[in-house]
Parts: structure tokens; sequence; C-alpha cells
């Protein structure tokens, strides 16, 4: 199955499967699994990868209870030709600014990893929205980067040990000096993700590295 892309009939982001055609030269065949209504499932998709067993996770921009985003998964149906069901794994929050900083999530609520951060390289500028990365599947984890007021975060979410649980968030690492983590990052095999930041207010950005 091709990776998901964002566009649907009502506007507000699909997923859908392209599959080639059986000859060279054919048409290529659409097929719409699921499109978002920016309700609780979230909408404006804006990333997704093939996991086990034909489920696929993404993202989306905005939609859900407060307008942030979400990350979300779509199990295949039992028998062919039915519907895929789409599970809303997480909620982003945007939270009020505290000392001049945007807080992106409450800290007690969520657990943390202490990590490194090395910027690398600075340029770039900026921007305030929910998930906005393609998601990285790895060991069975799903990473991730969503802008929010302030800064962002780089996020792991991982499954639960037994079916219909809690996916499991954890925050990689806070922006709070306005750099919004953007684009696709890259998860390397001895654990480093290095991705980039954005900052329009200040015309400045950075290539960083966030270490285990």
């Amino acid at each position: 199955m091709s990776p998901p892309a964002a566009a649907a009939p009502n506007g507000e982001g699909s997923v859908f499967d392209l599959t080639p055609p059986a000859s060279p030269g054919g048409a290529w065949t659409g097929t719409l699994l699921y499109s978002f209504t920016a309700g609780a499932d979230g909408g404006s998709t804006s990333s997704a990868a093939a996991g086990p067993g034909g489920v696929v996770y993404g993202t989306n921009e905005l939609g859900a209870s407060a307008d942030a985003g979400t990350v979300f998964a779509l199990s295949p149906p039992a028998a062919p030709g039915g519907a895929w069901t789409e599970t809303t794994l997480y909620t982003f929050q945007i939270e009020r600014q505290r000392g001049g900083h945007g807080v992106p999530v409450d800290p007690t609520r969520h657990a943390r990893r202490a990590v490194d951060q090395t910027i690398l390289k600075s340029f770039g500028y900026g921007y305030n929205c929910g998930p906005d990365s393609p998601l990285i599947l790895h060991n069975g984890d799903l990473y991730g980067a969503a802008c929010q007021s302030g800064g962002g975060v780089v996020f792991k979410l991982e499954p639960p040990s037994a079916p219909g649980g809690a996916w499991t968030t954890t925050y990689l690492h806070h922006f709070i000096d306005g750099q919004v983590p953007g684009g696709a990052m890259v998860l390397t095999k001895k654990g480093p993700i290095y991705g980039a930041t954005i900052d329009e207010s200040s015309g400045t950005g950075t290539i960083y590295e966030i270490a285990p």
C-alpha cells in the first residue's frame, strides 16, 4: 500500500491508497480509505506511515478539542471492501503562555525523558500549529514533531501493552524560544534524531540533534 496523503472530498484531509496499473503506462487506481471531519478525528492530514498488519499511522495539523491536531491510526477492514476504522491515538493541546514562553504541554501529565540538544546550524523561520512532520515508525514506536505556542515538541508514542489500552506519550524535547520544529525528521540507527526548526518572527532557525 502506498503512503497516504492529504486531499479529501470534504476538504478536511483524507487517506487514500494508490494501486499501480496492471501494465506499464496504464492508469493508477485511487481508493479513498478514510475522510477526516476536523472534529474529534482531526483534519488537515499532514503525514502518514504504514505499520505492521496494514495499519496506517499519521498526523493531522488541525481539529479535535483544541484545534491543535491529532495522531491517528487507520485499521484495515476485516473483509476486502469494508470500511477502515479510524482511532485517535493522541490529541494535542495548546496551553497559555507563561513568562513569555509558550508551554505546549503540561509536563506533569506526561512522561518526559532527559535528552541532550545540540544546535548544528542556524537559519529559517516559523509558525504555530499542530503536528506537521511525517511520522517515523521505529521498533513499533512513533516519532514526530508538533509546533505549538511559542515553540513546539518532538514526541514519541509507545503502543499499549494490551489492545485497546492508552498509548504512552514521551516528550523528547521542548522548543520554547519561538523555534518551531517542522518538516521531515531523521531517526538514526544509533538513536539521535535530526531535524530543522523555523521562526518567522525573528527570521531565524536551527538544525538540531536530539540524543537519547
